[in-house]
């Protein structure tokens, strides 16, 4: 290395130096430290200042004042409350403070009835079924299906009252009535005990309802052709989805009712004071080689408006029985407002022509053949009879020509042989 590099080295490493220390004389000097001065000078202030600078609300937020009584409901071991009928038996599970399963009395499934088993026909089980219910609050969106609730208020086997209590004392009450004797309706309402501090103002409850729909007779393609969600829009005619395959749709108005339809039986959720918005269903097919035992999977999301001031419960009916055509009518005697419930509509009659016929006669001498205890083979052949009986006078003449016709057909054809057609130029 020669003389000239080293004296450049030895400048350079010199600037350097030389810049670090005027570089660190030019810093201004660190600023003292704040918080210890700060804070004691907030915390001597008048409180009439201190509570004028402290959040408006200082409420417990409403899910997590649930979670604090939740560990205490959970020491109460019974898991459901049943209510019960001459004609139905429904479990309300504390866990979700809502029903988990139904059954119907006087009826049973074709294995029962096969094995000689006299148990009353399973509807659903918590097991395939769920109703879940939604509410905006302060603190997000909170689910019933996420709490237990307690039965704090029973009346018998046709009432109980569900409450999911906040620490603040305020609380979701759900109140179940199961009509008694021989009904068939349940009716659910849904009520705010001071919860309007912790919801959002003006939010409607939200709905969730599902359940695979089980086969219930022996054979699957003919109770799955019968089996389907249908709605009642508001102030029009009654809709459904595909039976066959997979289906979603959207209901294109308000909704009065929604069904989970089998051929024989349906659920049916019903808002007698108010209506379903923004119904949006889901039905999907389950085929033995999936799963046995079960025809369909449905879905049903929709809003119903909420009183959070509790001065207004939501009300709810749930049908839950067969698809008989008058009882489904009579159905209507329990309508809370003007409008009818038209349930009957689950029942399909056929065409129009046809409609009227079981409509105002087969209906009732089904009913009435029944109620003789006849087996179900002899009733439908007398029905039969009835019927060919009934339309051979209008259509005497017609049957007769076309006897007639059978009869001289093949001596048209012989003719027709020996007699070729001219062709037509």
């Amino acid at each position: 290395m020669d003389k000239n590099t080293v004296i450049g080295l030895v400048l350079i490493v010199a600037v350097l130096i030389g810049f670090s220390y005027f570089s660190k004389s030019e810093q201004p000097a660190p600023q003292p430290q704040t918080t210890q001065t700060t804070q004691p000078a907030q915390a001597e202030q008048p409180k009439e200042v201190a509570a004028a600078t402290a959040p408006v609300d200082t409420v417990t937020p409403f899910k997590a004042s649930f979670a604090a009584t939740d560990s205490v409901a959970a020491a109460d071991k019974d898991s459901v409350v049943v209510l019960e009928n001459d004609n139905l038996t429904i479990h309300v599970n504390k866990h979700g403070g809502t029903m988990s399963d139904v059954w119907l009395k006087g009826y049973r499934s074709y294995d029962d009835f096969k094995n000689d088993t006299q148990a009353p026909l399973h509807l659903f089980d918590s097991k395939n079924a769920a109703l879940n219910l939604s509410l905006q609050t302060t603190a997000g969106t909170i689910n019933t299906a996420d709490y237990r609730f307690v039965a704090a208020e029973q009346k018998g086997k046709n009432e109980v009252t569900m409450l999911l209590q906040a620490a603040d004392s305020t609380a979701l009450a759900i109140t179940y009535t199961l009509q008694e004797g021989d009904g068939y309706m349940l009716t659910m309402t849904v009520a705010s005990r001071g919860l309007g501090r912790h919801l959002a103002a003006g939010k409607p409850l939200g709905i969730h309802w599902t359940q695979k729909i089980a086969q219930h007779e022996k054979g699957y393609d003919f109770e799955n052709q019968y089996s389907t969600i249908t709605y009642k829009l508001t102030g029009d005619d009654t809709e459904k989805l595909r039976e066959m395959g997979d289906d979603e749709e959207v209901a294109e108005g308000d909704a009065d009712w929604v069904a989970f339809k089998n051929q024989y039986f349906s659920s049916v959720m019903i808002a007698p004071t108010s209506t379903f918005r923004g119904l949006h269903m889901v039905s999907r097919q389950i085929t033995p080689e999936v799963e046995a035992g079960y025809l369909k999977y449905y879905d049903a999301r929709a809003e119903i408006p909420f009183d959070a001031t509790g001065k207004q419960a939501t009300t709810l009916h749930f049908y839950y029985g067969p698809n008989s055509f008058n009882l489904l009518k009579s159905m209507d005697r329990y309508k809370l407002g003007t409008k009818d419930y038209d349930l009957e509509d689950l029942v399909y009659l056929g065409w129009p022509i046809v409609r009227w016929i079981n409509r105002f006669f087969t209906i009732y001498v089904f009913d009435f053949l029944t109620r003789l205890g006849l087996p179900m083979g002899i009733v439908l052949l007398l029905i039969t009879i009835l019927l060919r009986f009934i339309v051979y006078v209008p259509t005497r003449k017609s049957f007769l020509s076309s006897a007639k016709m059978r009869v001289l057909r093949p001596k048209v054809d012989e003719i027709s042989r020996k007699i070729p057609t001219r062709p037509t130029p």
